[in-house]
């Protein structure tokens, strides 16, 4: 899916693709093969945002058990959504994934809540087949507000985590995702023309996308990788990140690094 996007809203001509393992993708532009490794942007990786990605971690565990409890007394597909907060729970996980599998199944047989408008100025409680739950005792200080879409037949049972709080991403933590992925470039840069770096911006369970702000793509990131992009699967806008080999002098930006066409 990310590496569609890219070819697609990068403009880039359509190439030979090949799967692989490292990298993930082998493009074939003519006579010229380029590597394509895709990986995803997780905000949290740093210090700083430990203790929130540790928390989204075990509600995300909760809301997978909940699902697999709930799959056999649901035949039809839902949208759960769940907004996380910063709480702690004496709970472990099974308890606290049984409590919310009863109370999502009352919900769904009726027993829902009036529904609160969304923070961010939505407001579903028009839909027809829109609920919000009560949330479990145990879920109390983990969770602020569950809600959930019954959706046409045919389509997957999503359960993941909301969030509507800060998304801006970390020049930091950018540097250090592609740092980790310049260790690997050794095992198959020698057989490919070039090696590009597709970073998801849309990544992990999350449901929001980063904000790529001016600070985060006006950054010169050092890296043995040709070219890195940042691609954000809910929009149509392909960032391609400013780079530099490693030990190189970087001088002012060159705004023509925007372009993502085959070299």
């Amino acid at each position: 899916m990310v590496l569609n996007h890219l070819l697609t809203y990068g403009e880039l001509a359509a190439p030979l693709v090949h799967e692989g393992e490292a990298p993930d993708f082998v493009l074939d532009f003519d006579a010229r093969r380029t590597g394509v490794e895709v990986t995803q942007y997780v905000r949290g990786r740093s210090a700083a945002g430990s203790a929130e990605r540790k928390q989204h971690a075990f509600v995300q565990r909760v809301l997978d058990q909940a699902r697999a409890i709930l799959q056999h007394q649901v035949a039809d597909p839902i949208y759960v959504t769940v907004d996380a907060l910063s709480g702690r729970t004496a709970a472990g996980v099974s308890q606290v994934a049984l409590q919310l599998a009863e109370s999502v199944r009352r919900c769904l047989e009726g027993e829902s809540i009036p529904p609160r408008p969304f923070p961010f100025g939505l407001n579903l409680a028009t839909a027809r087949q829109f609920y919000e739950c009560a949330v479990p005792d145990l879920m109390v200080p983990i969770a602020d507000r569950i809600t959930v879409v019954r959706l046409p037949k045919g389509s997957y049972t999503h359960w993941h985590i909301r969030q509507s709080g800060d998304t801006t991403a970390k020049v930091r933590e950018l540097e250090e995702l592609i740092a980790s992925k310049d260790e690997d470039l050794h095992r198959y840069e020698q057989s490919l023309d070039e090696v590009w770096l597709a970073i998801d911006a849309f990544g992990g369970d999350i449901l929001q996308a980063i904000t790529p702000t001016s600070e985060l793509v006006g950054h010169c990131y050092q890296t043995h990788f040709d070219r890195v992009f940042l691609v954000d699967t809910t929009e149509t806008t392909v960032h391609q990140l400013w780079t530099a080999k490693p030990g190189n002098q970087v001088g002012p930006k060159d705004h023509s690094s925007a372009d993502v066409s085959p070299r």
